[in-house]
């Protein structure tokens, strides 16, 4: 529940400075940080190892879609006006995303399987 809350204060914020400074790169790179560590973090969840890999690398990203959507946001403000030449980079960047959460859920799976566990 409080970190729900930490997320969603941290997302808040970088709307807002993404929003309010002139050079928003630096806002960008962070925010882009922000939502790798949360695809990071919500891949290594136990729960995943229910379900086929699509369907795990979905629920990560759904998970993490306060902090995708920020990152999203923060690039398309940082180019203002280049919604038609931005999109495609969007689409390029959301198929990386589910590719990387795919790759680390098979990693987790594998480092659970050499500890002898299923991580339930």
């Amino acid at each position: 529940m409080v970190i729900g809350i930490v997320r969603i204060a941290g997302v808040v914020v970088l709307c807002l400075i993404s929003w309010a400074d002139p050079e928003r790169g630096v806002v960008v790179h962070l925010s882009q940080d922000v939502a790798s560590d949360c695809i990071s973090r919500e891949s290594q969840a136990p729960r995943l190892t229910q379900v086929d890999p699509e369907n795990a690398a979905k629920a990560v990203i759904a998970r993490c879609n306060n902090e995708l959507r920020a990152a999203d946001n923060a690039l398309l403000t940082k180019y203002t006006g280049y919604d038609d030449e931005v999109q495609p980079h969007l689409r390029e960047l959301n198929t990386a995303r589910r590719d990387r959460a795919r790759k680390l859920i098979a990693l987790a799976r594998i480092e659970a399987g050499r500890q002898g566990k299923s991580m339930k």
